[in-house]
């Protein structure tokens, strides 16, 4: 009646998994949960955090999605010092960019750096889609 497996870091900010220690190694919970629910991950694909939380691995907030899709929902870096996704200061105007396809996209120069924030914003929306995180 206790909990599987142990907190693991990951290394990548404070992101954290549950890993759980079977016969075969270790294995991460969210597969595990994945798997037991929907069977084999396909080749190529990732389980991913809905809300970026690696510990919630409750099946509503599992999805499949490549690495791009997984990039795609990440939080805002720690280093990030404007404090906004794809939002930075060029030491004249704030600069809003994207990552699509494997390449920055630069989605212009504003004066402010909400209106760099609501360029993002809306390239984000309309080319991840489902995988747009904002912040």
């Amino acid at each position: 009646n206790k909990p599987a497996g142990c907190v693991h870091g990951h290394g990548y900010g404070n992101s954290s998994r549950i890993r759980i220690t079977l016969a075969s190694g270790p294995v991460y919970a969210h597969k595990v949960a994945w798997e037991m629910t929907n069977g084999p991950i396909p080749e190529g694909m990732f389980v991913d955090h809905k809300d970026c939380n690696g510990l919630n691995n409750r099946i509503d907030n599992l999805r499949l999605a490549t690495h791009a899709q997984n990039c795609m929902n990440r939080r805002t870096r720690k280093d990030n010092t404007s404090g906004l996704k794809g939002v930075s200061w060029n030491g004249f105007t704030w600069s809003a960019q994207i990552r699509v396809n494997g390449k920055n996209k630069v989605l212009g120069r504003y004066r402010s750096k909400g209106m760099a924030a609501v360029a993002y914003a809306k390239a984000a929306l309309q080319l991840h889609g489902q995988f747009a995180r904002l912040q």
